[in-house]
């Protein structure tokens, strides 16, 4: 059978050869160098962005935290609102002892949970006006916690307050 003109070419097409020189093993080797610094600086990068975002996380929660011990008191507070109106509640910031009745109690886990879920954590509670028929007060909750915060000296915490008022 003959062979046909495709055929015919195919036969005699040779494969190209690849000139292979020790230049352009060189050049490669460098391009590879080249590439892995870049991948490594992006990971380093990436690394510092994560360790950045979980601290922000953490200070973020903290922060939750505060805010939910102050609406904890505030529902202490309402739950026993003669005591509230009568200036039961009022502390100051520091150490704090008392148990003898509900609203000391109250106090008195407030502040072990302070100390306990935020560091350095203390509390206040002051009446800040009162309804001159004494159906309300407005009462200022104040917390204190130490954080540290980035661009101290040596990451020396800070002392973080958190404030909030409210009517009981």
């Amino acid at each position: 059978m003959p062979l046909t003109s495709v055929e015919i070419i195919m036969r005699q097409r040779r494969p190209v050869r690849l000139r292979h020189s020790a230049y352009a093993a060189g050049v490669s080797l460098i391009e590879v160098l080249v590439t892995l610094i870049i991948v490594s600086v992006g990971l380093l990068g990436t690394a510092a962005l994560q360790l950045s975002t979980l601290r922000n996380n953490y200070n973020a929660l903290t922060r939750s935290h505060a805010a939910v011990l102050a609406a904890d008191i505030l529902d202490r507070m309402r739950a026993n609102l003669e005591a509230a109106r009568a200036g039961n509640y009022v502390v100051t910031m520091g150490a704090y002892s008392d148990s003898a009745t509900p609203a000391q109690q109250d106090i008195l886990t407030w502040k072990r949970v302070l100390a306990a879920q935020l560091a350095g954590g203390d509390g206040a509670i002051s009446t800040v006006t009162t309804d001159p028929s004494g159906d309300a007060q407005v009462v200022q909750i104040t917390i204190q916690w130490a954080e540290r915060v980035e661009g101290e000296e040596q990451g020396a915490p800070a002392t973080l307050t958190f404030q909030t008022r409210s009517r009981i």
